[in-house]
């Protein structure tokens, strides 16, 4: 197959975004700063949303921190219970079929 064209072909145009330097650090001092700023009539709005503010950088940094230990330990922590669950539930489940109230539990179903 034969292509002609007459003239170049456009060329994609380059995106030319430059990143800006952000500094978290800065912005929680400055969302601090501004927490204590406030105050006057709505009381009770500002202390919901202070409440709400609190809960959400706790949250952020004690899974999104830069210290990943933290979030390792976590996960560690986690899989270990998740862990005695499964063992503490095929104990009990063990203890069950073992005992002999099961069987006779199925020898009255068997018989009527």
């Amino acid at each position: 197959m034969l292509k002609i064209s007459f003239g170049k072909r456009p060329q994609p145009k380059e995106f030319g975004f430059k990143p800006r330097y952000y500094d978290p650090d800065k912005e929680d001092l400055k969302k601090r700063l501004e927490r204590y700023k406030k105050s006057g009539d709505d009381a009770i709005y500002n202390d919901a949303e202070q409440i709400k503010e609190r809960i959400k950088f706790g949250i952020h940094r004690k899974l999104y921190g830069g210290n990943t230990d933290v979030k390792k330990q976590e996960v560690r922590k986690s899989n270990l219970r998740l862990l005695y669950i499964i063992a503490v539930l095929l104990l009990v489940t063990y203890a069950i079929l073992q005992s002999d109230k099961i069987a006779n539990l199925i020898e009255i179903f068997q018989n009527n």
